[in-house]
């Protein structure tokens, strides 16, 4: 009997905040581990709080490295995941952009075949340019087979490694959209709990607290928005080492009330918070792609959202939602002040948004498309 291809997925952590984590997090919940022998390799030790019981029957391992990355630290790492690719022997080694390299190294005479997960563009910067310079000679000359989920990164990463686009397998990403579609919970009381009058609309943000997520730009549309209507409240969900700037930001220009950050919801809280608010508004300068976004979408909300990377394949301008240049609080106060005082256009939006989300962007696509990618690898290796 034949036995199932093994996989190997390496990533640096798997904590439930941060887009690849939540991207592997799914994947690992969905996989068809009767079809294929799944391992998971992590740079950094396990938490309780990942809860990675409740991923599946995987076989979980980690370098238990928990410092600073000196060269000395980058080759142990390298020397043991190579002892632990050669103890495993995996047919397929799927690693994420910008820590690939390790697992290009750590490979070598192993006859594993490699998926590079490509987040963000080369020119996003959000990878250095030695990593991706490492990541572009793999995909061009040791077989490795780069998947994306953007057409932006698509396109920025063909023309930066010099492949064809066709070369390139796109997936968008996906989420459970059932989840996000669950019967709708009381507004009034969710928002009686944050300190937040009954008859509020509310604008919602779920992001990190990060200079990326842009949100500055977040408070200077409230500012605008609450400046023609006051009793709109905006909130985000979210922890990161900006809190403190923010907050400051919001005092300073008169939105304490205004303004609340709420600190990171994860399962059935942030299910809530979805379902509570009226519109869902991202600032972010850049966004590989943009799961939160979909997010809203499932629950049945409009989106407005900067026009960068992968939210324009996301949101159909006029049709789920609608987008603005980055950086443009006019724009986005615009459309996020149209949607507050057209409640119907508001729901218009988000009823074709959620079809959408479940047409396109549920979890059970993207996986049986990684599941397809990984068979074609093993096959490969055979």
């Amino acid at each position: 009997m034949r036995r199932r291809p093994r996989v190997l997925n390496f990533l640096g952590r798997l904590s439930r905040q941060g887009g690849v984590q939540i991207v592997v997090r799914n994947l690992l919940e969905g996989l068809d581990t009767g079809r294929f022998e799944s391992h998971v390799c992590t740079i950094r030790p396990y938490s309780e709080d990942e809860r990675v019981e409740a991923l599946g029957e995987h076989h979980w391992h980690s370098l238990h490295h928990a410092g600073g990355y000196s060269p000395a630290v980058r080759w142990r790492i390298v020397r043991d995941l190579r002892r632990l690719i050669h103890s495993i022997a995996p047919d397929v080694i799927h690693a994420h952009s910008g820590l690939a390299w390790y697992a290009m190294a750590a490979m070598r005479g192993s006859g594993a075949r490699g998926i590079l997960e490509v987040h963000d563009a080369p020119s996003s910067r959000r990878v250095s340019w030695g990593n991706n310079q490492i990541e572009a000679w793999g995909l061009r000359h040791a077989g490795w087979r780069a998947l994306v989920h953007s057409t932006e990164v698509r396109s920025d990463l063909a023309g930066f490694a010099n492949i064809a686009s066709e070369d390139i397998d796109y997936l968008p990403l996906g989420i459970d959209t059932q989840h996000f579609a669950a019967p709708e919970i009381d507004a009034g009381a969710w928002k009686r709990g944050h300190g937040i009058p009954t008859d509020a609309p509310v604008v919602f943000y779920a992001a990190r607290l990060v200079p990326t997520k842009n949100l500055r730009l977040f408070v200077e549309t409230a500012r605008r928005v609450v400046e023609v209507l006051p009793a709109a409240r905006f909130v985000v969900a979210g922890a990161g080492p900006q809190q403190a700037e923010i907050e400051a930001l919001a005092a300073r220009l008169g939105l304490a009330e205004q303004l609340l950050l709420i600190g990171p919801r994860y399962g059935q809280t942030l299910v809530d918070a979805f379902n509570a608010c009226d519109v869902y508004l991202s600032t972010s300068d850049y966004e590989g792609f943009g799961l939160t976004a979909v997010e809203a979408m499932a629950s049945g909300k409009p989106v407005v959202a900067t026009a960068v990377g992968g939210l324009m394949d996301i949101v159909v301008p006029g049709e789920t939602g609608w987008l603005a240049p980055a950086g443009d609080a006019d724009g986005l106060a615009r459309r996020v002040e149209g949607l507050l005082r057209n409640p119907a256009e508001a729901q218009s939006l988000g009823r074709a948004g959620r079809q959408r989300a479940r047409d396109q962007f549920d979890v059970a696509r993207l996986v049986a498309g990684i599941e397809s990618l990984y068979a074609d690898r093993a096959a490969f290796t055979a």
